[in-house]
């Protein structure tokens, strides 16, 4: 059985009208990934890590290139599409939730990421200031011997 990956992408790659049917899928597929992602970037170890990170930049560039499509397809801009997705009225009951908690749980894993990156250079330049401070021997190079 294929993994929910290679569904995601198998998706991406269908027609257009095709796409289109499958949209709920597509939202429930990614929300599935990125929890997933989540997961293993927390509990899995330094291989899994690397192999759902380089996952997530592939659905990254398929997402950025299918965007781009829909743009020159509808005649719409960026920031116009970015206003139709932001308004309700333009997807069902069950797609809205989707796209809410996809988007929610984006922004919390940016965000997590974005502190596990501060902690990780605040934590290095730490260690590197206690390693200047020192002479070979352990001791402060402020002490005399």
């Amino acid at each position: 059985m294929k993994d929910e990956f290679q569904k995601i992408i198998d998706l991406f790659s269908l027609e257009s009208e095709e796409k289109e049917k499958k949209l709920e899928e597509i939202f429930r597929l990614s929300m599935n990934f990125i929890e997933k992602y989540k997961y293993i970037q927390h509990e899995g170890t330094d291989r899994e890590k690397e192999d759902i990170s380089k996952k997530l930049a592939i659905l990254k560039e398929k997402i950025s290139i299918e965007t781009k499509s829909s743009e020159t397809e509808l005649g719409l801009s960026k920031q116009e599409i970015e206003e139709l997705s932001a308004d309700k009225s333009n997807f069902s009951e069950e797609q809205w939730k989707l796209l809410q908690q996809t988007k929610k749980n984006i922004q919390e894993e940016k965000e997590t990421l974005h502190k596990q990156k501060k902690e990780a250079i605040k934590e290095n330049l730490s260690s590197t200031k206690k390693t200047k401070n020192k002479s070979r021997r352990g001791r402060s190079k402020w002490l005399k011997s």
